[in-house]
């Protein structure tokens, strides 16, 4: 539970892209400002750099497909593996928002924030008791049934020859397990590795860490934690709240505290006051503009990769005829 509360600082602590201001000012230069929008929620905001990656939706329908064609995978060896295999993964709701944008800039809905304080919302599901995890039913697998599934230890899912050097009741299992035949027959359909192709993960990334280090955001930001002292709290920024284990206590904790909902709420009527979020998003897609407009010829393949997988995912679906 530590790990989920400190996911929205996570998100900005490292970079694989360097930062500087002469290309933080290249980058503005190349795009014109954005719009700052009165944003009380981050709700309806959407990235400039969402428009190259697979959407909600059609992330959703691609951990479906792969469940689907696990199970099926599986039935060919044991039928009883792949029932229950399929029962956990179909009935595991969760909710797919690609670019965090939830808890991008801290907090960024009063409805999490009333409900959950600053821990994530729980899958749909597991509050009536019917979640089920699948990294448990993994665990309870036999070394046999886990290398059908994922494959030999050690061994990367697309490596190895096809051999049939590796079995099961019998059988060769394919290279990588399930898992490897199905990402090879999906291609990847609709993951952030293929799609993106580095460039759309590393543009979001620097234009994140460009927008926080912007002297607007940082202006924003002060009158934030100005909002937030006057209220009683002491904190820089909305990560710093966000991330306060020592006072939220997740590992003991089982749900937030009234002092954390607290918080949340003050934290976010302070975004409101301030209009921190409307600030923070125009900022950074001024940014991811400008990087768009420097990587244009890269990201017309991302393009044509998620027209591509969208391809797959459609014949995927009729066969399994999911509308």
């Amino acid at each position: 539970m530590a790990a989920t509360l400190l996911a929205a600082a996570a998100v900005t602590g490292c970079s694989n892209t360097s930062t500087s201001s002469n290309a933080s000012t290249s980058d503005l230069q190349s795009a014109a400002p954005v719009p700052t929008p009165q944003a009380a929620s981050i709700t309806g905001l959407r990235l400039p750099i969402s428009r190259y990656m697979p959407s909600a939706d059609e992330l959703a329908l691609s951990r479906r497909l792969r469940t689907l064609l696990v199970r099926d995978c599986l039935r060919r060896y044991d039928a009883e593996l792949s029932d229950a295999f399929g029962e956990v993964m179909q009935t595991r709701q969760v909710s797919i928002d690609p670019l965090n944008m939830a808890r991008r800039y801290g907090l960024g809905r009063i409805d999490d924030a009333r409900r959950y304080g600053y821990r994530p919302p729980p899958a749909r599901g597991s509050e009536e008791g019917t979640q089920r995890d699948p990294a448990a039913l993994f665990r309870a697998y036999s070394p046999e049934q886990r290398i059908l599934l994922a494959g030999a230890p050690g061994r990367k899912r697309g490596a190895g020859d096809s051999s049939g050097s590796i079995s099961y009741r019998g059988q060769s299992i394919p290279r990588g397990g399930c898992y490897g035949e199905v990402d090879r027959r999906l291609a990847n359909s609709g993951s952030m590795a293929s799609a993106a192709g580095g460039v759309v993960s590393a543009i979001e990334s620097r234009a994140l860490n460009q927008a926080r280090e912007d002297p607007r955001v940082i202006e924003a930001t002060v009158r934030w934690s100005s909002c937030m002292k006057k209220q009683g709290y002491q904190y820089r920024d909305p990560y710093e709240a966000a991330g306060d284990t020592a006072r939220w206590r997740p590992e003991t904790r089982p749900r937030a505290s009234s002092d954390e909902i607290s918080t949340a709420l003050a934290d976010m009527r302070c975004k409101e006051k301030t209009n921190l979020l409307g600030v923070w998003f125009a900022v950074e897609s001024q940014y991811e503009n400008g990087l768009i407009r420097q990587h244009a010829s890269e990201l017309a393949g991302v393009k044509r990769q998620l027209s591509a997988e969208a391809e797959i995912r459609q014949k995927l679906s009729d066969k399994y005829k999911i509308s």
